[in-house]
């Protein structure tokens, strides 16, 4: 098997399981506002998994920078400038004792990384599909001209 489809498949596990967690997040905060959950098990969830997004986040950052696919590793990279910024100012914690006054911020920034994720997900899934016909198709295949009606 080659090397470039496992690192497609790679890069589309790594996508799932960060539209996972970002649902996992959004879900968890819609609970703390229904008065489901309360906030200190909120905080206890959900804090080790923004370090962990980040840095599954980060290595699919390295995986296009070290496999040359600058167009994927632009559009990543506002993501990951956004990540490096909550990091270093400390927004990637949640605190149970503001978390009420943040948590429209919270949903409103979750809902933006899971519309790019899965966003992503499906333009990587094209990639992969693009980069098997091309490489392993019959030639006659490859010049083959599709209808349009």
């Amino acid at each position: 098997m080659d090397l470039f489809i496992l690192y497609w498949i790679l890069v589309m596990v790594i996508t799932a399981g960060l539209v996972s967690a970002s649902v996992f997040c959004i879900v968890a905060l819609t609970d703390l506002e229904a008065d489901l959950v309360n906030p200190i098990d909120l905080a206890r969830r959900l804090n080790p998994l923004f370090s962990t997004d980040i840095s599954f986040h980060s290595a699919l950052c390295l995986l296009f920078l070290v496999n040359f696919e600058t167009t994927l590793l632009l559009l990543n990279s506002v993501l990951f400038g956004f990540h490096m910024y909550w990091l270093f100012t400390g927004q990637n914690k949640i605190f149970a004792a503001d978390i009420f006054k943040l948590l429209p911020t919270y949903k409103k920034r979750y809902a933006i990384k899971l519309g790019f994720y899965i966003v992503t997900f499906f333009l990587y899934l094209y990639w992969f599909i693009y980069y098997l016909i091309h490489i392993y198709a019959s030639p006659a295949l490859k010049t083959m001209k599709i209808p349009v009606y």
